[in-house]
């Protein structure tokens, strides 16, 4: 039910008839009207089988999941009609998820990476990127994304200024060589800048292993009070009161 809905109305705001690609955006399923309290009544297969119909109808060509692991993702191919045709992760040099790209890659699974910047800041300056950049007569930015691409991973970095935005787009005028992605793998910190307190990937899952529960538990007289409604973020009504019917 949620998933048609808030599928009907992104179609809708889009004003199209189809949409080339939907993700599930975590590997969580929350109560409705809530953040963080899980419903047992809810399942990511429960939700796959219904974008699998949409599929069938003609409502989306391609269907996918987002920041899910290894196991999540062998458990979902195990029973799903449709194989997922992405994965979209944090991947940037700081956090390459190496094991994590080959694997899908290896299965058809396409990845793409959020956040390949690693949010900008000190590794825009590290000096083996800074080295390579002035190698290749490029920007610090171009490289990092470079070298995503290079990985045969898809890369969405963003930008609000348009001389940026055009250089982050200008990635297939130079290549890395086997010298520049050997030495860029020194970088590989395991250092997430994304670290969702639900995250069951990367360097922040043995931390929400604790936090997860706890923030659970501390945001469940919240919700007594105060429904939170996802699918109309941005719209009247994200946000109202418990007891009060839509």
């Amino acid at each position: 039910e949620d998933v048609r809905a808030g599928l009907l109305q992104t179609l809708k705001d889009l004003r199209l008839e189809y949409l080339d690609l939907y993700l599930i955006h975590w590997p969580v399923c929350w109560r409705r009207g809530t953040l963080m309290q899980d419903d047992a009544d809810a399942s990511i297969l429960e939700c796959w089988r219904e974008l699998e119909r949409c599929v069938d109808e003609g409502l989306i060509r391609s269907i996918g999941v987002s920041n899910f692991s290894r196991p999540k993702l062998e458990e979902l191919i195990r029973d799903a009609r449709v194989k997922p045709a992405v994965n979209q992760i944090e991947s940037h040099p700081l956090l390459p998820n190496t094991e994590l790209v080959r694997w899908c890659q290896s299965n058809d699974i396409a990845v793409t990476a959020y956040s390949p910047l690693a949010q900008g800041g000190a590794v825009f300056t590290d000096p083996t990127v800074t080295s390579i950049a002035d190698k290749h007569g490029v920007t610090p930015a171009q490289v990092l994304l470079r070298w995503n691409v290079e990985r045969g991973v898809v890369v969405i970095p963003k930008s609000v200024t348009p001389k940026r935005i055009a250089q982050n787009a200008d990635v297939f005028g130079f290549g890395l060589d086997d010298d520049d992605m050997r030495r860029m793998e020194s970088l590989d910190a395991n250092v997430t800048t994304t670290p969702s307190p639900w995250s069951d990937v990367g360097p922040a899952a043995k931390r929400n292993k604790v936090l997860r529960p706890l923030l659970s538990a501390v945001l469940k007289p919240f919700f007594w009070i105060i429904k939170v409604d996802v699918q109309r973020m941005g719209r009247k009504g994200f946000i109202s009161w418990a007891w009060s019917r839509d």
